[in-house]
């Protein structure tokens, strides 16, 4: 652990009210117990201790104290910080798309052979992500699902729609391990600061086909209708 005592970089936040009800922080890396560089920022959502922690969760709260009328925290970063790197950086930003194809049959075996049919790229169910990043390095990650959806579920026999519901459920957790893997690849792109983000890329794709062949396409995690 990197001790606060001036021998490291330590980042250290102070609050206080603001003006409208809001709040006032200001960030501070403090070297050798000088302020070396300065972050303010106001807001008037939400108690502003609470929006600096999440904003730095991946910081180490070390103390606490009162100091000229200021709440103020002290957190210090394990890997210590880089005077020149952004203080706070971004998530990737993660969105999700729906999408459905319809079948109609009424048995599972009909079910089966129209999802194989209808189905996306000739399978029961698909996931598709895509990772975009900018010069800047902020990253977008876009998962699209597509899953099958039955025209008319109240027309199956109870047993059957059980069935298909239990189905569903199991095959959309398998394709959410899918979806991970972009998301998974979004943050280590993150993290190696968009370096090499297309090797990156290349290695969870890798993955994917790895999942699909160690669970035959979820059908070992059971992924079947009956």
């Amino acid at each position: 652990m990197i001790s606060s005592d001036g021998r490291m970089p330590v980042l250290r936040i102070l609050t206080a009210p603001g003006n409208r009800g809001g709040f006032f922080i200001r960030f501070e890396i403090v070297e050798k117990k000088t302020v070396v560089r300065q972050l303010r920022r106001t807001t008037s959502s939400e108690p502003a201790r609470q929006y600096a922690g999440r904003l730095l969760e991946c910081g180490v709260m070390k103390m606490s104290f009162s100091d000229a009328g200021f709440k103020q925290t002290a957190f210090v970063f394990a890997l210590g910080v880089m005077l020149g790197a952004t203080m706070v950086e971004a998530k990737p930003k993660i969105s999700v798309v729906e999408k459905t194809y319809t079948v109609d049959a009424t048995t599972a075996r009909a079910m089966v052979q129209q999802m194989g049919q209808r189905g996306p790229n000739g399978y029961w169910a698909y996931t598709d992500w895509y990772v975009n990043w900018t010069g800047s390095c902020d990253l977008s990650v876009k998962i699209t699902y597509t899953m099958p959806k039955h025209k008319n579920e109240a027309k199956l026999d109870p047993a059957v729609r059980e069935n298909w519901k239990t189905f569903l459920a199991v095959l959309r957790k398998h394709e959410e391990k899918h979806g991970a893997h972009g998301i998974q690849a979004a943050q280590e792109i993150e993290q190696t600061k968009c370096a090499d983000g297309q090797a990156v890329i290349k290695k969870w794709s890798n993955q994917d086909k790895v999942l699909d062949k160690r669970t035959d396409h979820g059908k070992k995690e059971g992924v079947v209708l009956k």
